[in-house]
Order: structure tokens, then sequence, then C-alpha cells
């Protein structure tokens, strides 16, 4: 039975570190308001990524169907953060830029 019990934590750990690179990149896109110095602003971010990064991790383990806490789970979900804080960050970061900074300004109607 013990071998039957660890053959899907590959299939798990994957899934929480992908849950957590998700999460990192949510973080990165409520930058703005995060960044703010107003209370309710960051409170207004805070609340919708608590409750995203919770139903990814949710969706991760029903999909794997893990139904126990492990020692490894939080440490999955923060390797997919750090993952994608050393990498594609950068990346993600400038294609928000380009896309922000492309957009048509309205004409003022005169």
């Amino acid at each position: 039975m013990p071998l039957r019990e660890t053959a899907f934590q590959a299939d798990t750990f994957l899934a929480l570190a992908a849950a957590g690179f998700l999460a990192a990149f949510f973080y990165d896109l409520a930058g703005p308001a995060l960044r703010s110095g107003s209370f309710w602003a960051h409170l207004a971010a805070d609340l919708p990524l608590c409750s995203v990064t919770a139903g990814l991790c949710f969706l991760a383990l029903a999909a794997t169907g893990q139904t126990s806490p492990r020692l490894y789970m939080p440490f999955s979900f923060a390797a997919g953060a750090a993952l994608y804080r050393l990498g594609p960050r950068r990346a993600a970061a400038g294609a928000i830029k380009m896309l922000t900074a492309n957009r048509k300004k309205p004409k003022h109607s005169e």
C-alpha cells in the first residue's frame, strides 16, 4: 500500500509548482494596485489574489487526487513561485509594459 500511496507524488508536486508559478504571475499583474499607498487598494488586490491562490491549490490537488497533506506540498508551491521570479518574470513584465504602452489614448472632444 505505501508504494501505491507515493506513486502520484510527482504529479502532485508538478501541479502545485504550476499553481505557484501562476499565483506569482497573477501577483505581478496586481502590482499597480499593490504599489499604491492606499489600504483599500491593497485589500482590494489581496483578497482576490488569496482566493485565486487557494483555488489554484485546490484544483491542483483535486486534479491529482491527493487527499492528505504532505510535507513537500508548500515547498513545491514555493518552488513554482521562485521559478517564475527567477526566469519569466522579466519577460512577462516587458510584455505587460509593451501592451500598456502601445494603447491608443482617447482623443479629447472639443
